[in-house]
């Protein structure tokens, strides 16, 4: 058995992923607070429209975060890590 440690290394540049939750909220990273809601395309069957808003949500990713450096990313997300899935 390990623990995982909460922050390792400022990855970002490198990260590729997209957080959905199960409220259809998608972040291209889980420090940010202004999430795309994906349900609109997806109960629509309006694949051109999910298309373009998760290519806004990784165009509009942060080059890295600011955990650990005593000040805040623009835009936090005040909810817990346990909330957010992370």
């Amino acid at each position: 058995m390990g623990v995982i440690s909460p922050v390792t290394h400022v990855f970002c540049a490198s990260c590729n992923r997209i957080r959905v939750g199960a409220d259809g909220l998608a972040r291209g990273c889980l420090f940010l607070a202004d999430p795309v809601d994906l349900k609109p395309y997806l109960r629509g069957a309006d694949e051109a429209g999910l298309v373009a808003a998760l290519l806004d949500i990784v165009r509009r990713k942060p080059e890295r975060h600011h955990l650990g450096e005593g000040r805040p990313d623009d835009g936090d997300d005040p909810r817990a890590m346990s909330r957010l899935g992370g």
